[in-house]
């Protein structure tokens, strides 16, 4: 479930623009039963944060309870302009006991952070939250990095506004990137994209 403010143009600008000077996340983190490596939280923290407060982009996440008593887990992606997204999901672990609820809420974190910010993580296969995950919780798409990541949300929105109605502009990217329209290119194609736009106006 995602909530926004009415206007989200200068986030947008401010994420592509962190998005573009993000690191990609270390794993430091290993799961013996699962013989994996995985990215922490701490370590997508470490590669995103530096980009993102450059740009006046916070990210904060708590646990809430609704009014039936159902436990989530709300991530907001705040700009200092009072513009923000935000997103719900639910906290339902199969097993109830305190360190399978930390190691789920922790998974959690890592999940939603990576969604809502873009850093580019490192997962193999899954971490230690797999084991308290609901039967259907992978039926969810979840964020993993790749030498051909497509173009972020944040990008999309920003090439649109800097596009505009220049179709001129519109057909040079089609034909050189060999897209049929912009949501089918990589987010370095979409970089190079924006970059070039800014640095030549008119």
């Amino acid at each position: 479930m995602l909530h926004q403010s009415e206007q989200l143009n200068e986030l947008f600008v401010a994420l592509a623009q962190a998005q573009a000077e993000m690191e990609s996340a270390e794993m430091t983190g290993s799961n013996p039963h699962f013989r994996s490596s995985y990215a922490r939280l701490s370590d997508m923290i470490k590669a995103s944060r530096p980009a993102l407060t450059k740009y006046g982009l916070a990210v904060v996440q708590s646990c809430l309870t609704n009014e039936n008593g159902q436990d989530f887990l709300e991530t907001r992606l705040c700009h200092k302009s009072g513009q923000w997204l935000r997103s719900y999901i639910k906290i339902n672990p199969k097993d109830a006991t305190i360190q399978s609820l930390g190691s789920y809420i922790s998974y959690l974190k890592r999940y939603c952070y990576g969604s809502m910010t873009g850093v580019s993580i490192g997962l193999d296969d899954d971490d230690d939250g797999n084991a308290n995950m609901p039967d259907n919780f992978h039926e969810t798409p979840r964020y993993q990095a790749s030498a051909t990541e497509p173009i972020s949300e944040a990008q999309r929105g920003l090439l649109i506004n800097l596009i505009g109605s220049r179709d001129d502009i519109r057909q040079r990217v089609h034909e050189k990137y060999k897209v049929e329209n912009i949501s089918m290119l990589s987010r370095k194609q979409a970089s190079e994209i924006i970059e070039a736009l800014k640095n030549h106006k008119g």
